[in-house]
């Protein structure tokens, strides 16, 4: 869901906010109860963005807060997990600009008959966007980042090589400061 935040209709933000935040809930309630009854180490991985990690997100800003409750989400679910002792790691995972088709046009059956989707505002926005995703790392780089910080038990899972200053200050401050797997010696 691209857009100006005072122009986007309130059906993207509840479709986007649906998915990806109480999407994460769903899987936590559904999931975590039986990785729990384990009893033996294993992973939750969330996918988190960099969109919520970012100061400036006027042309996903439905997309950007949902990812950044994702993010908090996740934050919670670590600690949490840590408290009780729980042999269940949790990770966030943030992949950042990654070739793939998510700005494709909306195949969905989403409701574009706001006029709004039909402005040189809205189409810029949604060319620029498309443009930063094609020029992301590919396919096969991500995967391979992606494994090597998750063996290198990484809680920030951040394969993008290029991340913009702030968003590597914010995941470094957790995990070198702050993070939920920090203990101080």
């Amino acid at each position: 869901s691209m857009g100006h935040i005072l122009r986007l209709p309130f059906s993207d933000w509840y479709r986007t906010f649906e998915v990806n935040t109480l999407g994460l809930m769903n899987a936590v309630k559904t999931f975590m109860p039986r990785m729990m009854e384990q009893d033996k180490e294993c992973f939750f991985i969330n996918t988190c963005s960099n969109a919520a990690l970012q100061f400036a997100n006027a042309v996903i800003p439905a997309y950007a807060a949902s990812k950044a409750a994702a993010t908090s989400l996740t934050h919670s679910l670590a600690v949490a997990m840590i408290r009780l002792n729980s042999k269940v790691k949790v990770f966030c995972h943030s992949p950042g600009a990654v070739a793939t088709e998510i700005c494709m046009p909306d195949s969905y059956n989403v409701d574009r008959s706001d006029p709004y989707f039909s402005t040189a505002e809205f189409l810029a926005i949604s060319e620029a966007c498309t443009k930063i995703i094609a020029a992301g790392m590919s396919v096969e780089d991500y995967t391979k980042g992606f494994f090597a910080q998750l063996e290198g038990g990484n809680y920030f899972i951040r394969p993008c090589e290029c991340e913009e200053p702030n968003v590597c200050t914010y995941t470094d401050r957790i995990k070198d400061c702050t993070g939920p797997y920090y203990t101080q010696n």
